[in-house]
């Protein structure tokens, strides 16, 4: 009776375990659509370490830019766990930044209102949101972000 439930327990592990390896497979070399996208995370981080200020704050949802640039940022969707452990009063202030931010949705003035508000000195946004004139100002230009100060310099 006992061999019954091994048998079962080794066959499901078997199988989980295969799964696993696929899904490894296909997340590590067959997917290959988010890895321009990372390229250009990793991109704009070089370029944020080599042009701004160790103090400077960012507007952009990206944690990967956060470790890799070692900027600051306003907000990201990431926090959302270690913030319900430090204290009511974060969580709340979390919370009205991410409802800010869903707020502007991705229109570049309410979103450049939403980094002056909270204190950003740049603003990183979709590359079609921001015109021709704003992307030749030598700020980074990517073809998937285009970084604009938050000051109000860039119109």
């Amino acid at each position: 009776r006992t061999g019954g439930w091994v048998r079962v327990v080794c066959v499901a592990l078997v199988i989980v375990t295969a799964v696993w390896q696929v899904r490894h497979v296909i997340r590590t070399h067959l997917r290959t659509r988010g890895d321009a996208a990372a390229a250009e995370v990793a991109a704009l981080a070089r370029w944020a370490q080599r042009e701004t200020s160790p103090s400077a704050l960012f507007l952009f949802d990206s944690a990967a830019f956060r470790l890799l640039a070692r900027r600051s940022l306003v907000w990201t969707s990431k926090d959302h766990g270690p913030v319900l452990f430090v204290g009511a009063q974060q969580a709340a202030e979390w919370l009205a930044r991410s409802r800010a931010l869903r707020a502007a949705g991705s229109d570049r003035h309410a979103l450049l209102a939403v980094g002056r508000r909270y204190g950003a000195d740049y603003v990183v946004l979709p590359a079609g949101a921001v015109t021709e004139t704003q992307r030749a100002r030598g700020r980074f230009r990517g073809t998937r972000y285009a970084v604009l100060s938050a000051a109000g310099a860039d119109p």
